[in-house]
């Protein structure tokens, strides 16, 4: 038996949301000088915990990660690995539907952020208050907080920060206009996002999904698909990048008629022990 569609839909934008979790840490670069706590050090490690759990779906090992993280950079009177973890609690928090808990964080971090001055911080913040407007439905907001998101992002001359960050942002904003039914802009900013990173598992992913549900390409569905499971990072657990991927692929079968091989892509242990496939059924 098919899941229900609500379910599915449900169980998408969880993958969603949480492949989308932007860790701050990677542009975190002041120096304390020559003693035992290293700022480059503590960003290092942090993004790359985050991104381990992040990628399995353990967002219960995320909030803590980040807490413990927390308490370090408050010990450090590290202001920026202060908020960067404020902001990546709010995400978490949004991410598993705990909107008052990531909206307190979110506060915190801006109260922070008053105090310096670092436009790639401040374009996380206004994307967190874009994506908690949208999950409450105020799309137009969350759109106006994703442009000022662009804005501080593009201030920036480094490039790399701006890659890293950019094509996650225009995803959000073409989520943003799907919702607020506009789907050929969103399409619009979706392609500006594969300009930026044209192999990554996300947008390809978002691009197949487009041509199942606008165009009704059903071959352009596919060849994205293909692109997206080639770059999947095997981590040998369930994870959200083939959750998000399976998913959409039970999609297509589905819409190509196949409807035992979507039945196998839905019911597959990837889906089923996903930690947001309970949670989607509520």
């Amino acid at each position: 038996m098919f899941p229900p569609q609500s379910q599915l839909n449900k169980l998408y934008h969880l993958f969603y949301r949480l492949f989308t979790l932007l860790s701050c840490s990677i542009f975190i670069t002041g120096l304390y000088g020559q003693g035992s706590f290293s700022p480059k050090q503590f960003d290092s490690l942090l993004l790359k915990k985050t991104e381990s759990l992040r990628i399995q779906g353990d967002y219960e090992n995320l909030v803590r990660l980040n807490k413990d993280y927390l308490n370090i950079a408050e010990e450090k009177k590290y202001k920026e690995g202060i908020i960067l973890c404020y902001i990546n609690i709010s995400n978490i928090s949004a991410t598993i539907g705990n909107y008052k808990r990531g909206l307190s964080y979110l506060s915190l971090a801006e109260k922070e952020l008053k105090t310096i001055n670092n436009p790639v911080l401040k374009a996380r913040l206004y994307q967190e208050h874009g994506q908690l407007n949208g999950v409450i439905g105020l799309y137009k907001s969350a759109l106006e907080f994703n442009a000022k998101g662009l804005y501080y992002l593009k201030s920036t001359s480094d490039q790399e920060r701006r890659k890293f960050y950019l094509y996650r942002l225009y995803a959000n904003r073409a989520e943003f206009l799907y919702k607020a039914n506009n789907p050929d802009s969103a399409y619009i900013y979706l392609q500006k996002g594969k300009m930026v990173d044209s192999q990554g598992v996300l947008l390809n992913t978002l691009l197949a999904k487009h041509h199942l549900s606008y165009t009704k390409r059903l071959d352009s569905a596919l060849i994205y698909l293909q692109k997206a499971s080639a770059r999947i990072v095997n981590t040998g657990k369930v994870n959200v990048q083939s959750g998000f991927v399976y998913l959409t692929y039970g999609d297509y079968y589905y819409a190509v008629k196949d409807y035992n091989t979507a039945l196998r892509y839905y019911n597959s242990k990837i889906l089923l022990k996903s930690p947001f496939y309970q949670c989607s059924s509520k």
